[in-house]
């Protein structure tokens, strides 16, 4: 029981926050398709494999917040 509660801790402590202004549209409904986002799901794939928190920041036109694959995606209008 001790090591998952310490994975649990470790993984909270562990986040990789990226900034980007368009990973989904502005309602938070659809993926954009494009290099950059593409690149930015390949890297978060690695960080949840090594423990890190994948949280993806953006502007949007409400507030939302989505999970998309291993990656929580923020809206912030």
């Amino acid at each position: 029981m001790r090591e998952v509660s310490a994975v649990k801790r470790t993984r909270q402590a562990r986040r990789l926050v990226m900034i980007y202004h368009r990973f989904l549209d502005s309602a938070g409904s659809n993926r954009i398709i494009g290099g950059v986002e593409t690149y930015l799901e390949h890297l978060s794939g690695l960080a949840d494999r090594l423990g890190w928190e994948p949280i993806l920041v953006q502007g949007a036109g409400v507030g939302f917040e989505r999970r998309v694959g291993p990656i929580r995606v923020v809206g912030v209008p």
